[in-house]
């Protein structure tokens, strides 16, 4: 389908020429408009769609959400109450991708709020700087997709502490791991793709990966602290590994 192309730099331009008062869309079918604005920051959509009464609720039926505290900085507290606004009215449809990005603050109740509905509406794939994940949402069995970071902290986990059975993709962006002696991937069972950029091992002298269906690795400008580590790699259908130190 050709608006799966629809970029969100176009997606913004043919929002202006609405204002001007050339509508673009108004002949579209709703659901080809609710893929568009679902490529939008979801304030951003929300705003759009204020444009017109005929819009006025297609923000609710976007089959994902992107909340990223940037576009929050100038009113305190204003960043959770627009989330806490966005899930009381978004209609319950399946969501295929949550971007949630806190920049470090540490609102556990809004966390476990906006992960927990996630979760309830089957979603793929998750872009967040978040690492404490709340222990229901541990147990999704839809999640596929999960980008993590930048700047937080892994630690060492217990086996099989992660959920997420059907998760295939895995990329750690800026995250410092601090392993001592447990392989953090080993619960990833149907792991295929794995990306660890610019992170950094702490207190650890060996770095296991290990995923019996992983296909594809790439490690770039991976960090030590202090240690001399060595990477251990147990993958029987790895066809692809890049390593840029």
């Amino acid at each position: 389908m050709y608006v799966a192309a629809v970029n969100a730099d176009l997606t913004e331009s043919i929002f202006e020429n609405q204002v001007l008062g050339i509508d673009r869309l108004s002949n579209l079918p709703d659901h080809l408009i609710h893929h568009i604005l679902s490529l939008l920051d979801t304030k951003s959509a929300v705003q759009k769609c204020l444009l017109s009464k005929h819009w006025r609720h297609h923000w609710t039926h976007t089959h994902a959400l992107n909340f990223d505290h940037s576009s929050f900085r100038r009113r305190r507290n204003s960043f959770a109450r627009f989330i806490r606004h966005v899930l009381r009215r978004h209609q319950p449809y399946k969501l295929s991708k949550l971007r949630f990005v806190t920049g470090g603050r540490r609102n556990q109740s809004l966390i476990s709020r906006i992960l927990n509905y996630a979760k309830s509406h089957g979603v793929e794939e998750l872009e967040t700087d978040v690492i404490h994940f709340p222990p229901a949402f541990l147990k999704s069995e839809t999640l596929k997709t999960l980008n993590l970071g930048p700047h937080r902290t892994i630690r060492a986990l217990p086996p099989n502490s992660f959920g997420f059975k059907s998760l295939t993709t895995l990329q750690l962006t800026c995250v410092f791991i601090w392993l001592h002696e447990n392989d953090l991937f080993s619960s990833f069972l149907n792991l295929e793709n794995l990306k660890l950029i610019d992170c950094v091992l702490l207190d650890a002298a060996k770095l296991d990966i290990s995923a019996p269906r992983l296909v594809n690795l790439r490690i770039s400008n991976l960090k030590y602290d202090g240690v001399i580590t060595v990477l251990a790699v147990s993958a029987p259908r790895l066809k692809f590994m890049i390593n840029m130190d």
